[in-house]
C-alpha cells in the first residue's frame, strides 16, 4: 500500500497549517499528539514535514521527513518516521536520512508503523529499544543526547549516506510508482 490523497485538508496538530490529508496522515498527526500528551515533548520543539534535500551525481532529490524534534537553539535531536509496515526495511533509509538532515546530523530516530516502534542510535546504527515503548520521553532524549555526540559528516561519508538514502528510498517508494492511481 502507498499513501494517496484524500482529496480534503486537516489542520496539522505541530504548525496549525491547513494540510492534505493522505492515508497516512491521521496515523501521523497520532505520533504528534503521542509525543506531546504523552511522552512531554513541548509542541515548539516539534516540526512537522520537514524537507531533507540531497544531491546525487548533480541531480537534486528531497525526502519529506515527518517529525524532528529540536532543542531550544532549534539544533535536530530525534527524528520520527512512519513506515507502511517492515519496520527493519525501513531503518537504514532513516538513518541515513537524519545523518543528512541539514543542522544535523539528527542523533536519534524511530521508525513506526503505529503498532510497533523501534528506536536508533544513528551514529553507529544501533537498535537501543523496540515496541511501542521505544519513544523516549523528552527527559529521556535530552539525556540520551548528551550521553551519545555524533559527529559531523565528512564528505565522503556523505556522499555514501546520500546514495544509500536514495536507493533504498527508491526500493520502498509506491508499490507500482504511482501508475495504479
Amino acid at each position: 500500500m502507498h499513501e494517496t490523497s484524500l482529496n480534503q485538508t486537516i489542520i496539522d496538530y505541530i504548525s496549525g497549517d491547513e494540510i492534505q490529508n493522505t492515508t497516512f496522515e491521521d496515523l501521523r498527526q497520532a505520533i504528534a499528539l503521542i509525543l506531546v500528551e504523552q511522552r512531554g515533548y513541548p509542541k515548539a520543539h516539534l516540526r512537522s514535514r520537514q524537507t531533507l534535500s540531497y544531491v546525487i551525481d548533480g541531480q537534486a532529490f528531497e525526502k519529506v521527513l515527518d517529525i524532528v524534534a529540536v532543542d531550544d537553539a532549534g539544533k535536530p535531536l530525534l527524528l520520527v518516521m512512519f513506515c507502511p509496515g517492515g519496520l527493519v526495511t525501513y531503518i537504514r533509509q532513516y538513518v541515513a536520512a537524519a545523518r543528512l538532515f541539514e543542522g544535523g546530523p539528527i542523533p536519534f530516530v524511530v521508525v513506526t508503523d503505529s503498532k510497533e516502534a523501534t528506536l536508533v542510535r544513528c551514529a553507529d546504527g544501533e537498535i537501543l529499544k523496540e515496541g511501542f515503548h521505544a519513544f523516549p520521553t523528552w527527559e529521556q532524549l535530552q539525556s540520551l543526547v548528551f550521553e551519545s555526540p555524533h559527529p559531523p559528516l565528512n564528505q565522503e561519508w556523505k556522499n555514501r549516506e546520500q546514495r544509500i538514502l536514495y536507493a533504498m528510498h527508491d526500493l520502498s517508494g509506491p508499490c507500482c510508482k504511482g501508475e495504479c492511481e
